[in-house]
């Protein structure tokens, strides 16, 4: 049981480090953005002479977060569907070794138990030297 929970948090880890991956490099790209002057409050446009207001700026801000947090959302997604096979796959071992085991013990129980009841039918039905001597000097 130990082992399943430090995976969890091995995987929560991981989840936490790609969330933090996703968010940095959006705000690399909106500060790029920004310094190189496409961007940002009293800034030329390079096609021409006309400066973002503050509102245009938000804006673009705003629609930079909704990018990021479109693609944090495909590359949830994405491990929720890979998670979901992982699980899918181990439920399925896990499910075959345990069948495995029970029909191994079961056919064994079977066995012993048949062979026991054929050697006592054996025993049972067994016809002794003597008896069978009589049996023969009737016959004849």
């Amino acid at each position: 049981m130990s082992q399943g929970h430090g995976a969890d948090r091995a995987r929560l880890g991981n989840a936490a480090q790609l969330i933090a991956l996703a968010v940095s490099v959006g705000m690399m790209i909106v500060v790029m953005l920004y310094v190189f002057g496409f961007i940002g409050p009293g800034r030329a446009i390079p096609d021409g002479d006309h400066a973002f207001t503050r509102a245009e700026f938000i804006t673009i801000m705003l629609m930079a977060v909704t990018i990021v947090l479109a693609a944090l959302t495909l590359i949830v997604a994405i491990a929720a569907i890979w998670g979901y096979y992982q699980i899918q796959e181990a439920a399925t071992k896990a499910a075959t070794e345990m069948a495995d085991k029970v029909a191994k013990e079961v056919a064994e129980a079977v066995a012993a138990r048949t062979i026991n009841e054929s050697l006592q039918m054996r025993q049972e039905t067994s016809v002794s030297g003597e008896e069978m001597a009589q049996a023969q000097e009737g016959f004849s």
